[in-house]
Formats: C-alpha cells, sequence, structure tokens
C-alpha cells in the first residue's frame, strides 16, 4: 500500500513538472523562427533584437542571436522566452553591429500588391510566423552621414539585401503589419493633423498589432496627450495590457512640469561608491542623463561647465551615466577628456524603474530639482535662463 502511495505521489509530481515545462511562463523556453532565404548565400547571419525600454531604442544596447544554417539558404534562430518577453523589435543582420565599422549591413524584406511595394528591416516576433520564405531581389547601397562620437562626423555605407515574401504566407501577421506601416506614426512631413488621421485608420486596420503598439509607445511624445488617450483606445484589450500600453498610460499621467522626485542611491562612475542623487537638499539640483555614445550630450559640456562655474553656489549638477555596465570605461574616459567637474553617477538595469518614472526615451535629457523635492523637466539649450534665476528664487514650482 506504501508503495502504491508513494508511486501515485511521484506520478502527480512528474505530471505537474511537465505542465509547468509547457507552460507559456516558463522562462526557459526557446522560440524558434527560421528564414529560407532563396538566391542568395551567406556564411553567417544575426538576428538583432532591440530590446524594451521606456528609454526608447537607442537607449539599450542590442542582443544579437547567431542563426544556424540547417539547410542550404535555410536559417534557424533559437530565441529565449528571457529574451522574447524584452525584445521591442528585430532585424535580420549579416553581421553584428561594429560602432567603429564603416559599412551597415542589413536585410530589409518586401512584397508587391498591384503597382504598389511595401518593404520594411523592422520586424516584431509573432507566435503565428515561425517560419519565413523569401527570395533574393536586390543589394542596395546607401552613403550617409552619422555622427559617432566626441568630435567627428563620419560617413557610413548602408548596405542592404531586398527579399521578396508572398503575401499569402504572412497574411495576418506581425510581419504584413510591419511592412504596411514603415512610415506609421505622426510626422511633420505630412502634418500632425493628417499623420494622426493616417496613424488612427492604420490602427483600426489591425487592432491586434503590438508592433503598432510599439511604435506609438517609442514616439509617444510627438503625440498630444489627449490624441494618444484616442489612439491606444482603439487597440483590442489584450494588446492594452501589454508593457507597450502600460508604457503609454504611464507617459500619459506623467507630468513633466511638475512630479515627485525619487531620490535613490547609484554607483560613482569614478569611484563604484553608492551615493543618493541629491546629495544636498537644501539646494536646486540639476540631473543631466548622458551616455558615451551620444554626440549631443557631448557638445553640451561647454554649456553645463559655463552654467557650473555660475551658479555652483545655489545649484548642484549630477550626471546620470545611461551606459551599459560594460561601456562604463568609456563613459569614464569621457569625464576624462573633457575634464567635467561636476559628479558622475551610472544607471544600470537595476535602475530601469527610474527611466520609466521620467519617462526618458532620449539623450541628453535634464531634470530640475528643486529644494522641496519637486521634478521639472528641462531643455538645457532653450531654458539655459532658467537656471540662473533660481539664485533670486525667480522660478516658481
Amino acid at each position: 500500500m506504501r508503495d502504491k502511495l508513494l508511486f501515485i505521489f511521484s506520478f502527480i509530481l512528474f505530471l505537474a513538472a511537465l505542465s509547468s515545462c509547457n507552460s507559456p511562463e516558463n522562462k526557459n523556453e526557446v522560440r524558434h523562427l527560421t528564414f529560407q532565404l532563396d538566391g542568395k548565400e551567406y556564411d553567417k547571419l544575426y538576428l538583432k533584437c532591440r530590446r524594451f525600454s521606456s528609454m526608447g531604442v537607442t537607449l539599450r544596447k542590442p542582443i544579437f542571436i547567431e542563426g544556424k544554417e540547417i539547410e542550404n539558404n535555410k536559417w534557424l534562430f533559437e530565441i529565449p522566452d528571457s529574451i522574447n518577453q524584452q525584445i521591442r523589435y528585430f532585424e535580420l543582420k549579416k553581421s553584428m553591429t561594429d560602432y567603429d565599422a564603416d559599412v551597415e549591413t542589413f536585410v530589409e524584406f518586401l512584397f508587391k500588391e498591384g503597382k504598389k511595394e511595401y518593404m520594411n528591416s523592422l520586424l516584431f516576433y509573432d507566435d503565428r510566423l515561425h517560419s519565413i520564405k523569401a527570395r533574393y531581389q536586390k543589394n542596395h547601397l546607401d552613403t550617409l552621414p552619422l555622427f559617432v562620437g566626441v568630435d567627428e562626423d563620419r560617413t557610413i555605407i548602408y548596405s542592404t539585401d531586398y527579399f521578396s515574401v508572398e503575401l499569402n504566407d504572412i497574411k495576418d501577421t506581425e510581419m504584413e503589419v510591419a511592412l504596411r506601416s514603415k512610415n506609421f506614426g505622426v510626422n511633420n512631413w505630412d502634418g500632425y493633423e493628417v499623420s494622426l488621421g493616417n496613424t488612427k485608420s492604420q490602427i483600426e486596420k489591425y487592432p491586434y498589432s503590438k508592433y503598432l503598439l510599439r511604435d506609438v509607445a517609442f514616439s509617444r511624445k510627438q503625440y498630444k496627450r489627449e490624441d494618444l488617450k484616442d489612439v491606444l483606445d482603439l487597440f483590442t484589450e489584450e494588446v492594452k495590457k501589454s508593457e507597450y500600453g502600460k508604457e503609454i498610460v504611464d507617459y500619459i499621467h506623467f507630468n513633466p512640469d511638475d512630479f515627485a522626485f525619487t531620490n535613490v542611491k547609484l554607483r560613482n562612475s569614478l569611484t563604484d561608491e553608492a551615493e543618493f542623487i541629491v546629495l544636498n537638499k537644501e539646494k536646486y539640483n540639476l540631473i543631466v542623463f548622458s551616455a558615451y555614445w551620444c554626440g549631443p550630450c557631448h557638445r553640451l559640456i561647454p554649456v553645463i561647465k559655463e552654467i557650473y562655474n555660475d551658479t555652483k553656489d545655489y545649484l548642484d549638477i549630477t550626471y546620470i551615466s545611461l551606459d551599459d555596465p560594460e561601456d562604463k570605461p568609456k563613459w569614464v574616459d569621457i569625464l576624462k577628456t573633457h575634464s567635467v567637474p561636476w559628479r558622475s553617477l551610472s544607471l544600470s538595469d537595476d535602475g530601469f524603474s527610474l527611466k520609466n518614472e521620467y519617462q526618458i526615451n532620449s539623450v541628453p535629457y535634464a531634470v530640475l530639482i528643486n529644494p522641496q523635492g519637486k521634478g521639472k523637466v528641462i531643455n538645457i539649450w532653450s531654458e539655459k535662463e532658467e537656471l540662473y534665476k533660481l539664485a533670486d528664487n525667480k522660478v516658481s514650482h
């Protein structure tokens, strides 16, 4: 009897473990995505995965997944679910991005519908589409300027291989949405109202699309807040509950002119000691978010130096670097090269909530904290004079 009970108990545990392994919640699940790319040979291919971040696509390093050629021109990519949950979009590339290289390589997909051609290199993982079949069409080279660092501008060559897909193979998937929506969102060339109308029409066609919601979340600051709420309401309830939907809701409720500042500890970029962002609460504090690769940030340094020298009696300035930990030495080089006199802290991945809280989606990004602990987003270029008025308490919060 005892052996029988033991067997039944063991069997129940086995079933529970099996259920856990098959659950979509399982972080160790691996998703498979294959590309059959006929008409073109490659030595290597990579899936460049841009991670989800409220800062936007430019502020976190991508993850590269190397493909395996399992048959002639058929490439398999294995995407751990832990990575898939972070992906904002992915691109198929012939090489890993090297910021020192002079050539960027891409694979772009297209399909034709009548006389119209739709194309895009930015794709979104879709459980309905595990295999993509395409045929090589052409290569195109573009030479464009690229600002890459502290003191120089240079050009870079963009080499793109174009592959055609059949519309029937991608119908009603995120890939179809992506190809039809390359210029999705509000823009200046069509005008705000016209492009807003086009944006809403596109969402009404594909209300299930996380690809479109991702784009809205990334470009949320281009929308008027009341319009952004209307745009969000066009998506299905399931899609609105995603991380992208939550990001938009957070932004709608964020007041850039008056918000409570959270004073947390971060690591000093030079000493690695944990320090509060604001050390002296009796003074005004200017917090400037930056990164080693951000050219406009470096061009702002002389302006901040001037402000620092003129206002240090009543204004403390602190840098917060958004660089990944492995890039910290490059950030430290920037500090030393420019003889930066103010304090610098480093924000690693454990500070993700801070990036959300202040709605950072581009750098340079500055926040002015008053002695009462209230924050205000400030543009140093255009609002520099506001910082000088602080000495006479002419700025109210």
